[in-house]
């Protein structure tokens, strides 16, 4: 569901209006938990950019592990997992469109965020785009509850996956429904929840009457 929506939306940017002049039109950075992240789920895997366009060639060079298009347009791939993979960041250099995978599973989630903003600069537009499962990190809830004006949420559940077969989504309910890793994964809720508490967030979901 997500990556598969996020490489389309990166191989339709790559072949659509360039966004720098000369013979590279799009630079674009991918940024997943690690880097073996990016390359396995963003180019490699099943909703990777790899099955969206088949003119992508991945590369690993000196300088980096880069996606080549037919028409020169270049992603590099980046980590977020160690301070090597914020420094990384810094000296990444200016790009017209970031994606950011995984982001709440990133190990160093506010440094690298900063270091994608900084170079987020070429082109007429320079935007981002991320897929994650919510977590109740300070960057995720000020995404979610919209304090970022200029962001656009959308919000999906295991349901609405038209992909998944039916099996495998009543396996996932059987296990997990009512439990609080069922609301996170199942359902796409942020979980906050105080180990202290009276009530557990566990027996509320066991609780709720859906629709």
């Amino acid at each position: 569901g997500k990556t598969a929506a996020c490489s389309a939306y990166v191989s339709e940017h790559v072949n659509g209006p360039p966004c720098l002049p000369g013979i590279v039109p799009h630079w674009i950075g991918i940024i997943a938990p690690t880097l073996g992240d990016a390359v396995t789920a963003c180019f490699e895997g099943p909703s990777g950019i790899r099955n969206k366009d088949s003119s992508a060639r991945l590369v690993r060079a000196p300088g980096g592990t880069v996606i080549k298009w037919a028409n020169g347009s270049q992603a590099k791939l980046y980590g977020a997992h160690t301070p090597e993979d914020v420094e990384r960041l810094r000296a990444g250099g200016n790009i017209c469109l970031a994606w950011m995978e995984e982001l709440a599973a990133w190990r160093y989630l506010d440094a690298c965020w900063d270091q994608m903003r900084f170079g987020l600069r070429s082109g007429k537009r320079p935007h981002w785009i991320a897929s994650t499962t919510p977590k109740p990190k300070t960057l995720i809830k000020k995404l979610s509850k919209g304090e970022f004006k200029s962001v656009v949420r959308t919000h999906a559940t295991m349901y609405d996956n038209p992909h998944l077969e039916p099996h495998v989504k009543q396996a996932l309910e059987e296990t997990y429904s009512g439990t609080g890793i069922g609301a996170q994964e199942l359902y796409g809720r942020i979980l906050e929840e105080d180990e202290n508490a009276l009530w557990r967030r566990e027996h509320i979901e066991r609780g709720r009457i859906e629709p």
